[in-house]
């Protein structure tokens, strides 16, 4: 059996092994198999609290462009995820596809993972990082086993003697020396399941009021749930340029094959490169505010594709990224959370394209959902063949994949849709 200080040391090099390299897998775009270092790729996001309305839901203008609705900025004062959940103890992260809330999460699991004293001010370390992805936890609830939440962590990490690591690490749950990590509330898609999971939450907040807990959610279909104690809810601020041009400097470096802080004329001349030719075009300087579309720029320049000349082309992998590989990546990792689309990934494809082309003869930005709903059952029916009652189904269908999932169409308000960005 392994002695206290021997089971700590378990959890606490699984944690960060778990998350020691970024998720940017699944592009079906030429990178090295290894993945970027997360000490070496994560750019600093930062967050901006919101103000959340009357019905409890709470959004805002997204990272890269996207505009939300429900919920004001409560002013544009940013900080780093760790000093708002030191400020607030109990916070919701709010952001669209692709804006770093999970990455954000597991850069904040690895740190407190790899943290053993006190800096001397109130902050969250030593405790110990619990991360969980929730529509892994709600898949155990299909097994009608109850799961805590030290057995949820424990299940989702690479580790042996499972069950004195679980009986551990809830002791240090009692003695609330943890902070609580959940990603993916949006992803819990059973609403039997996601019944279940706000009751485990909250009775765990109830229960252990002390304990940091932190929530991500995409903001499109938001409803901010009851969890007992008061949740403080924040987005995810667009990258700002210098946290743009660390992180083309991290890929330029991983893509070169060496680590960041390693000195490379030749990784600083690509980087520059990159980053002015970003900084010179608004279109594609709006789409780097995202950091996974960030991630797609760099890995396009660095197999050699202009981002001036070839914007279209840079318009369409970043299109395919968010509807399909990156879905399908999810889907192969963890089979509760990727989009389900009920129509083959090249009629996706044709459905945006009917859609731009009829908003841009229209010269609309933006359009209700009638409209939307009317143009792809008209494209199904008269191009596609689609039967009238299915085209409606797959429509209906389609419009709740689309903003909720991918985030290439969003909701800019109540029943009103446009294109994340006007580029695409």
């Amino acid at each position: 059996s392994l002695d206290p200080d021997d089971v700590e040391n378990t959890y606490r090099t699984a944690v960060a092994t778990a998350h020691s390299t970024l998720e940017f897998v699944g592009f079906g775009l030429p990178t090295s198999a290894n993945g970027l270092s997360m000490d070496d790729g994560f750019a600093p996001l930062t967050l901006i609290r919101c103000t959340s309305q009357e019905n409890g839901d709470c959004s805002s203008e997204g990272s890269g462009g996207t505009s939300q609705r429900r919920s004001k900025p409560r002013d544009q004062t940013r900080m780093a995820l760790d000093l708002a959940l030191e400020s607030k103890n109990h916070i919701f992260v709010l952001g669209g596809p692709g804006t770093g809330k999970t990455t954000s999460l597991r850069e904040l699991a690895r740190r407190l993972s790899l943290t053993r004293k006190r800096t001397g001010r109130r902050d969250l370390a030593p405790r110990l990082p619990i991360f969980i992805r929730l529509s892994s936890w709600a898949d155990q609830f299909a097994t009608n086993v109850p799961t805590d939440l030290a057995e949820a962590a424990v299940s989702q990490l690479s580790l042996h003697n499972t069950d004195r690591v679980s009986h551990w690490l809830r002791a240090q749950v009692e003695i609330q020396n943890v902070c609580l990590l959940l990603d993916g509330f949006d992803e819990v898609a059973d609403p039997d399941h996601e019944v279940a999971v706000v009751d485990a939450i909250r009775e765990f907040v109830e229960s252990h009021p002390a304990v940091p807990v932190v929530i991500t959610s995409r903001e499109i279909g938001f409803k901010k749930p009851v969890l007992g104690e008061q949740f403080t809810d924040f987005r995810i601020a667009p990258l700002d340029p210098k946290g743009r041009e660390q992180y083309v400097r991290a890929w330029t470096a991983f893509l070169h094959d060496h680590g960041a802080r390693f000195t490379c004329k030749a990784c600083g001349r690509n980087a520059k490169q990159l980053f002015d030719a970003i900084q010179s075009q608004s279109q594609i300087g709006a789409l780097s505010e995202n950091p996974m579309m960030l991630a797609i720029l760099c890995i396009l320049h660095n197999a050699g594709a202009s981002v001036p000349n070839r914007r279209w082309d840079l318009l369409q992998r970043v299109v395919e990224a968010f509807l399909f590989s990156w879905q399908e990546r999810k889907r192969r990792t963890h089979p509760s959370a990727g989009l389900r689309a009920p129509l083959e990934d090249r009629e996706i494809r044709w459905v945006l394209q009917h859609i731009a082309s009829e908003m841009q003869k229209s010269d609309l930005t933006s359009v209700p959902r009638w409209w939307l709903c009317e143009q792809i059952v008209r494209y199904l029916r008269d191009d596609e063949g689609y039967p009238p009652d299915e085209a409606r189904r797959f429509a209906d269908e389609l419009i709740w994949i689309l903003p909720a999932r991918t985030g290439v169409i969003v909701e800019q308000s109540p029943q009103r849709f446009c294109f994340q960005h006007l580029a695409f």
